[in-house]
């Protein structure tokens, strides 16, 4: 509808012409059975559905004539009766798209802000490659068998007998899924989807043709710099049959089918582990998982959408069904009274209601994947400024527009019973928001013994004699848990020793030989470097007679132990556990580490238990680091194996392997007197440690700051 601005602006302005090369074209028909016509710019190549009014207004633009004159012309030859304001609608319509000439104050309405072009043109834009209409129009002869009912029934039976051929298989064919993830393997995948993917367009750009739709170019589409194949077929839209464009949307996930049933029963005739079977493989897995997930998904703007917009007959799907979401939630909320966006039946009423809502469920986690693949792209800090940027723009600003129109309507809202309990509650959400409640903090954590050994062999190693190491044993300190022999290193200790002897000859016979002592002038240093090297070899060969190292109990025995029997170094032998006391470490991150004071309570809660279960009971605490952790001493807590820290695997030569924090976190312990109960070695959960009280906003607010701060490298 036109403001009043427009209509003032339009009451003295005399109607003009189309625009040359304006077409307007038969289209199908409406759902209440109304005819409807297709306006199509070729300047711009952009196709608009239009009703039987304004069609009616349009062949009636001769030129010259004021709004008067139109609405009497309309009125006088049809049963129509148009409104001023709905010709003004019209008219500013036309001018903005380019369909009747427009001044150079009406341009900038028509075209984005330079800014929003900036902004979002790296998230997509389009590459022309070529123009194939030429190319298709010598193809098509040949390709008329790819239409025919023999030729889908043919390929539909392969599809189905691969899939029975494969479901016994069905271990043996995702097998070969873990042989693809090498160089060779994934070099492999990325050609044959390239290659799926060119076929997939090229299915399209050939059903087209075949409908007489102008092909006017193929290229590359880069969505968040990713690189995808596209074909330009906007002239779909030109044909009145619903049934042909809905050919045109399939043809490529058709094809996709069409080349996964063949590679199906190509890995069933192939040799296993070949380079052909993995190619199969590839294709299938391309082919079904690109057109199931990806290219029939009508939540995103791909085939799918379309197919289910001509099934239906519904133009812009997603803006139409948001719009009824977005009407019906104002409804729930506050009772109100509108009119529904369109007057449809009841039953496409309630599936534009559940669609508009799963759109913009959807929408919400599209968009914040993309703020945070944006984020991971670039580099920082620009990557946390256009991450921040799509959020607001793609998040923030739809939830604003709609809480700009409650924010207007408030004296709609607080004049219902409905509304005032909604924003009573809203208001009570905000309040608990910003009131500091939370006086405890939730740290992953790891209980485990203060005094634990882990008995493992210093070197591959036979066992001499066992002690009395059965699980539960008490042991005392210093007792035999068992006695390795190891005959390499008594090689090396007998090589040196034999080689510590020589020298100690020669030094004897060259206190009275020149001849001795002039050739050997470095015998000294030689001795004591055997020595030393004799002596760590001896110290390990005692380590092999292990001995309890406190008392304790033993746990966890390794039930293949017994005499005469080789053992390798990486092969745990037993657990030696000591009684009486256990220790919890866990790891703060920076804002809970702010919060702490200086004798903090805690309870424990293992992971079993923490949804209702009991706490541990006596706990205290012992200290709190405050120099960041450099690895994770218990990787159970990192998200490799399952944990709550974010933490990535390195190996450092010198240093070994580890588990390291993506961001900083610091080590806070405690013990916890455990006498005359039966405490697990290791056993994770979480620790509710109290803390100084915070409100969830700050909360927020306080954690979104300190990752600004460390993203553009102030701290």
């Amino acid at each position: 509808m036109a403001s009043n601005g427009d209509m003032d602006a339009l009451k003295n302005i005399r109607i003009t012409a189309l625009n040359p090369g304006i077409e307007i074209l038969q289209g199908p028909a409406q759902d209440d059975g109304t005819p409807s016509w297709i306006l199509y710019n070729p300047v711009s190549n952009k196709y608009f559905r239009i009703g039987w009014a304004e069609y009616e207004c349009l062949a009636r633009f001769n030129g010259g004539q004021d709004i008067d004159a139109l609405i009497r012309a309309v009125r006088n030859e049809t049963t129509l009766s148009p409104a001023p304001e709905d010709i003004a609608a019209l008219f500013v319509f036309l001018k903005r798209h380019g369909f009747i000439p427009s001044s150079a104050a009406d341009r900038p309405s028509a075209e984005p802000h330079w800014l929003s072009r900036l902004l979002h043109g790296y998230l997509f834009f389009t590459i022309p490659l070529f123009k194939p209409q030429a190319t298709l129009n010598r193809a098509m002869p040949y390709a008329g068998f790819l239409y025919t009912r023999g030729f889908f029934y043919f390929w539909l039976l392969t599809l189905c007998a691969g899939v029975f051929l494969t479901l016994p298989r069905l271990d043996e064919f995702m097998n070969t899924f873990m042989r693809l993830w090498s160089p060779e393997g994934l070099a492999i995948m990325a050609i044959a989807f390239v290659g799926i993917k060119v076929i997939h367009e090229c299915a399209h750009a050939l059903t087209a043709a075949r409908h007489g739709v102008y092909v006017p170019h193929m290229g590359l589409a880069f969505m968040v710099l990713y690189p995808m194949l596209y074909t330009e077929t906007t002239g779909a839209w030109r044909l009145k049959s619903r049934f042909a464009r809905m050919q045109i949307g399939l043809a490529g996930v058709a094809a996709e089918l069409v080349i996964a049933a063949g590679a199906l029963i190509g890995w069933h005739m192939l040799p296993p582990a070949s380079l052909g079977q993995a190619i199969c493989f590839s294709a299938v897995i391309i082919s079904l998982a690109g057109s199931l997930l990806i290219n029939l998904n009508p939540l995103m703007r791909f085939d799918g959408y379309y197919v289910l917009s001509d099934a239906l007959g519904i133009e812009n799907l997603h803006k139409r069904a948001t719009d009824f979401a977005r009407w019906h939630l104002r409804r729930l909320l506050f009772a109100f009274k509108d009119a529904s966006p369109e007057m449809v039946p009841a039953a496409r009423q309630r599936f534009m209601i559940a669609f508009g809502y799963a759109v913009i469920v959807y929408r919400f986690f599209l968009f914040l994947g993309i703020a945070l693949l944006v984020y991971h792209v670039f580099f920082k800090p620009l990557g946390l400024i256009l991450m921040m940027v799509e959020i607001y723009f793609f998040i923030m600003m739809p939830a604003l527009s709609e809480f700009v129109i409650w924010l207007r309507r408030r004296g709609d809202i607080f004049n219902a019973t409905r509304g005032r309990l909604v924003m009573g509650a809203l208001g009570m959400l905000v309040i608990a928001g910003f009131v500091p409640w939370q006086t405890s903090a939730h740290v992953p954590a790891m209980r485990h013994a203060a005094q634990f050994q882990m008995i493992y062999a210093p070197a591959p190693s036979a066992i001499l004699q066992v002690g009395e190491i059965a699980p539960g044993a008490l042991v005392r300190q210093g007792d035999l848990l068992v006695a390795l022999q190891s005959n390499e290193l008594s090689r090396d200790i007998a090589r040196e020793e034999a080689r510590l002897k020589g020298f100690e000859t020669l030094a004897r016979r060259s206190q009275s030989n020149i001849a001795i002592r002039q050739k050997y002038a470095g015998l000294d240093n030689d001795i004591e470097t055997l020595k030393s090297r004799l002596k760590a070899l001896r110290e390990r060969e005692a380590q092999l007679v292990i001995h309890a190292a406190f008392d304790g109990v033993i746990t966890d025995v390794n039930p293949d132990i017994h005499a005469r029997r080789f053992i390798r170094p990486d092969e745990p032998i037993l657990s030696l556990v000591g009684p009486g006391q256990a220790g919890i470490t866990g790891y703060l991150d920076e804002a809970q580490l702010r919060r702490m004071g200086d004798n903090p309570k805690a309870e424990f809660f293992p992971d079993a238990t923490v949804w209702g279960g009991k706490s541990s009971e006596d706990i205290h605490f012992v200290r709190v680091d405050t120099v960041a952790a450099k690895t994770l001493d218990w990787p159970d807590l990192s998200s490799v194996y399952g944990g709550a820290i974010a933490a990535d695997p390195y190996r450092d030569p010198a240093e070994g392997e580890g588990l390291v924090p993506r961001t900083s976190h610091y080590r806070i312990s405690f013990t916890q007197d455990t006498q005359g109960r039966d405490v697990p070695v290791t056993e994770r959960g979480v620790l509710v440690i109290s803390a100084k009280a915070q409100s969830p906003v700050m909360r927020v607010l306080r954690g979104a700051y300190d990752t600004v701060l460390r993203e553009i490298g102030f701290n």
